[in-house]
């Protein structure tokens, strides 16, 4: 009987790991490459990102394995949370909840304001919960989701991104200066820790104390539900968490990292625009927004911006791919996307959105393939007997990296023939074994040396059709979709579904839209009155269309370069975005001049 070992039963990763070797295909086959965006391609909770954030601030290290599961049960739903927290505190400060009804009212308010369950379900006991709301510091204490990898890695970028340094390969503990240092000894040296820290006592300066921090019952009554219910549910688990102890490949070798990497993406000025839009709103806005908006405006923010960096990752990679070098980062430009300011009530609007992110896409889902084809180039500079030697740094700006990556690519470096050489080893080997197996032969014969001038474009366009959509197109089309929020209610995007007929076939798809939430707009209007306001000028209504292009690609009442749009459409998509922005209270006309239509924040900043 034939095994899975067989020549003609091989999987595709063990045909690729009988050429390639086990420990090179452990390299390449992967949809990650952390110098080009700093986290994983797969799917995330965006909502459940901020406890993690909180705990790396305080502690300075990649959050573990805490005591939720040993306190609450494995797989605890609400009924048991409410009933534990019930049997902890009854008798202290959960008085009230002693009849018949009380625990289900508990349970109602913890899914109300503190946890929510898996895949967003209600009642008490149809499913474990799966990630606690934020409202205080001691959320951070509630290890959930259980596993911190579940969040690929986009809150320890983003607690990067906040601390600011811009020349250390880790982040530093406990160093002063900025808003946002971590592993901080007071509360107040951390501005984002300042906000969600109230009535709480740190019990030492050192940080490996995960369990010192008390909380002042005195200030219990200046103190909403939604924080003092998140307060007892972090203390119920006795201490923080433990820090990470997972393992990593890091330079070809397994590393315990619990330090926070400082690797920054190659869209350097999406990631600025990031840091100061957040730090806007944090600094200037926390104490202010109610805590239930400003953790909505948050997670939009960073919406905003984890798209921007996406998607302005696709012409830094597409300009690499033609020329070998990054654009510095005041060449780097946003890509431009059509936004459906009516959010799918106009049917026109909605289709003209659709086919902007439709050609968004088809470059997008270009990315895996250059990504395969830059790890690829890695893996032989980085064992290359002359290269490795003189290689620059990493972190936390990979732009030089993927520069020398480029000469080498396009056959500038003295070691570029060489290299290209083994490469084309590598594909004509793998070739073979492709054409030896019926199962990949067309795969072996769809790409010639003919077709493509590098080897290394042919040997990442075969290892990416070999992995396959879903772990690549999939994957990278995954964490887009989590870095929109798609289909939440302060998210970035909506979707729906749509049958297109193509050679005789039909097909359902995914039509995605760019819009732009209540949240969102809060966000953005708040965040750029406080720095025009900063600059001694007004918001008006053609600057904020205008800024909003420039910075992160948002097209309202412009077409996207190649996009032919009526004129009348885009008046009537500005009209939508006009009435919105009134209706939420956001814009003040003098009269009906375009320059006399002013924004205006809802919240007054504290500074």
């Amino acid at each position: 009987m034939a095994t899975a070992t067989n020549s003609s039963n091989k999987t595709p990763r063990q045909l690729v790991e009988s050429v390639l070797t086990e420990q090179r295909t452990e390299q390449l086959w992967t949809a990650n490459y952390s110098p080009v965006i700093p986290f994983s391609s797969q799917n995330f909770d965006i909502e459940a990102l901020l406890p993690a954030i909180l705990y790396m601030a305080r502690f300075g290290l990649r959050r573990g394995r805490g005591n939720f599961i040993q306190i609450f049960g494995d797989k605890a739903d609400i009924a048991a949370v409410s009933t534990k927290l019930l049997e902890l505190y009854g008798n202290k400060t959960l008085i009230g909840f002693k009849d018949n009804n009380g625990p289900q009212i508990l349970g109602d308010l913890l899914l109300a304001w503190t946890l929510e369950n898996k895949n967003h379900t209600e009642g008490h006991n149809q499913q474990p919960v799966a990630r606690v709301f934020p409202s205080h510091y001691f959320a951070s204490w509630v290890d959930l989701p259980n596993k911190v990898s579940f969040l690929r890695g986009v809150p320890e970028f983003l607690t990067a991104l906040l601390a600011d340094e811009s020349d250390a390969e880790w982040v530093t503990t406990g160093k002063p200066g900025g808003s946002f240092p971590i592993g901080v000894s007071k509360f107040d040296d951390n501005k984002l820790l300042a906000i969600f820290a109230q009535g709480t006592i740190i019990g030492s300066k050192h940080t490996s104390n995960l369990g010192g921090d008390k909380f002042d019952d005195n200030q219990a009554n200046a103190m909403g539900i939604e924080e003092l219910l998140a307060v007892r549910l972090g203390l119920a688990c006795e201490a923080a968490p433990l820090k990470a102890r997972d393992v990593i490949i890091y330079e070809g070798r397994n590393k315990h990292i619990e330090a926070i990497s400082n690797q920054r993406p190659i869209a350097s000025q999406a990631s600025a625009r990031l840091n100061e839009d957040l730090t806007t709103i944090i600094v200037n806005y926390g104490q202010v927004i109610p805590r239930q908006l400003l953790l909505r405006m948050l997670e939009s923010g960073i919406s905003l911006g984890l798209t921007n960096i996406l998607l302005s990752t696709i012409p830094i990679l597409e300009h690499w791919l033609q020329h070998g070098t990054v654009p510095k980062s005041s060449d780097q430009q946003p890509w431009p996307v059509f936004v459906d300011a009516s959010s799918g009530q106009n049917k026109q609007l909605r289709s003209l959105a659709e086919h902007s992110m439709l050609e968004c896409l088809r470059h997008y889902e270009r990315l895996p393939v250059i990504t395969m084809l830059l790890r690829i180039l890695y893996e032989q500079a980085r064992c290359d007997r002359k290269i490795g030697t003189e290689l620059p740094p990493i972190t936390p700006d990979a732009s030089a990296w993927l520069n020398l990556l480029g000469s080498i690519y396009q056959q500038r470096h003295p070691r570029a023939e060489i290299i290209e050489d083994k490469l084309h080893d590598d594909w004509k080997r793998l070739q073979d074994a492709l054409q030896a197996n019926d199962a990949y032969a067309e795969i072996a014969t769809k790409f010639s040396q003919d077709q493509e001038p590098s080897p290394a474009l042919n040997l990442a366009q075969t290892l990416c059709d070999l992995m396959g959509d879903k772990l690549q197109k999939g994957q990278f089309n995954s964490v887009l979709d989590s870095a929109m929020l798609r289909d939440q209610p302060h998210g970035l995007a909506i979707a729906r579904k749509s049958r297109r007929t193509e050679g005789g076939v039909t097909q359902s798809i995914l039509q995605r839209s760019i819009v732009l939430s209540p949240t969102l707009l809060d966000f953005l209007v708040h965040s750029h009155f406080y720095q025009a306001a900063q600059r001694g000028q007004p918001l008006s209504l053609p600057d904020f269309l205008q800024l909003i292009k420039t910075r992160y690609g948002l097209c309202v009442d412009q077409a996207p370069p190649g996009q032919p749009i009526a004129q009348t459409l885009l008046q009537t998509n500005k009209a939508w975005l006009e009435r919105r922005l009134r209706d939420l209270g956001l814009l003040a006309g003098v009269n009906d001049a375009e320059t006399m239509k002013h924004l205006r924040p809802r919240y007054q900043a504290s500074n």
